[in-house]
């Protein structure tokens, strides 16, 4: 097998210069007012300040480094990845033996059942690469991997949302769906269940990245591990197997993470899905504005009673934490939408 080597995406390549960007109007502001302090004789913060700032220089360049070296090489020997000097070499046999697994939800990372996972040494993650490689590697190891099998499934399933702020539990069985939330009962029969979403992250997966049940007078919906809607009691692929042995295909909606629904009733499905997660995040958007203005507000008042007279490194350091803490809500909501316009599309 002839050995490939990759690097990190050009994305991912991008991250250092960026952050580089926004940090240098920071390190200016501040190193303008200690440099005003010390001409004045105060030297008190100077300390706190050459160390709080050798420590993000070292953080950043860290960042650097590894943005250069970081490499994933595939040879006859197994998938080989590099973060600093030396390779941690993954061999083929751990994939063919079943020690390597692939998290429930995920398509970019694979799991180690025997590695310690001090530092993420049992996780080889492949979303530093661009898709046209990382689908190169996958195909690569495919063809040499066998995935555990699954067991039977049982014949009731008793789920528990992983929220400690969500204490719903969910029992599923052969009479339909019950939801308990302390000495609450509420019984639904299937027939009952008006649709049932399955998201799954590729094509003949039986694990889900989420799973939405809609109810005549509330929804479930149900994540991967560390997403929202993560639960226990059973595993994403028996969820969703469990499921689909009691629900006809009228009523049975599958899609897969990142393709274009087929049809316009599958994208009608999925363009009120995420409205109402539109309109459900709008309060956690509200928040986060909220957030970002006193940051910058923070910023001008520390500027103003501090130091009155040099009132540029505070304001900076509040508009680069609220534009961190913006930005992404922003994008995130820039993108539902642009997501639902393009749904609309496909249903007309």
């Amino acid at each position: 097998m002839e050995a490939r080597v990759y690097t990190l995406s050009r994305t991912n390549r991008l991250v250092f210069p960026v952050l580089l960007v926004l940090l240098i109007p920071v390190a200016i502001g501040i190193g303008m007012e200690q440099a005003e302090l010390i001409r004045q004789g105060e030297t008190d913060g100077v300390g706190l300040f050459v160390a709080v700032g050798s420590l993000l220089l070292a953080a950043h360049t860290c960042f650097g480094i590894l943005a250069v070296r970081w490499r994933l090489r595939i040879d006859e020997r197994g998938v080989a990845v590099r973060a600093f000097r030396t390779y941690d070499l993954w061999p083929w046999s751990d994939f063919v033996d079943g020690s390597v697994v692939r998290p429930e939800g995920s398509t970019t990372t694979l799991r180690h059942r025997n590695r310690p996972a001090l530092f993420g040494r049992n996780l080889l993650s492949l979303r530093e690469l661009s898709k046209a490689d990382r689908q190169e590697v996958l195909q690569a190891i495919a063809a040499r991997w066998c995935e555990p099998a699954t067991g039977p499934l049982p014949t009731r399933l008793k789920l528990r949302y992983r929220d400690p702020l969500n204490r719903r539990s969910v029992t599923l069985d052969d009479f339909g769906v019950g939801v308990h939330r302390g000495r609450k009962h509420q019984q639904y029969g299937w027939e009952s269940v008006t649709r049932v979403s399955i998201v799954r992250p590729e094509r003949n997966r039986s694990d889900f990245r989420s799973l939405t049940i809609d109810l005549p007078d509330r929804s479930l919906r149900f994540g991967a591990p560390r997403s929202l809607g993560a639960f226990h009691g059973a595993s994403t692929a028996a969820l969703a197997a469990f499921i689909c042995q009691r629900l006809d295909r009228e009523r049975l909606f599958e899609f897969v993470a990142g393709e274009d629904p087929p049809d316009a009733r599958h994208a009608l499905v999925l363009r009120d899905h995420a409205a109402r997660e539109l309109r459900n995040g709008r309060a956690f958007f509200l928040t986060l504005q909220a957030l970002s203005l006193a940051a910058l507000a923070t910023g001008f008042y520390v500027g103003r009673t501090v130091h009155p007279d040099k009132t540029l490194a505070a304001p900076l350091i509040g508009f680069v934490l609220g534009l961190f803490v913006l930005l992404p809500a922003h994008i995130g909501r820039w993108t539902m939408r642009r997501n639902i316009a393009g749904l609309n599309r496909l249903i007309d």
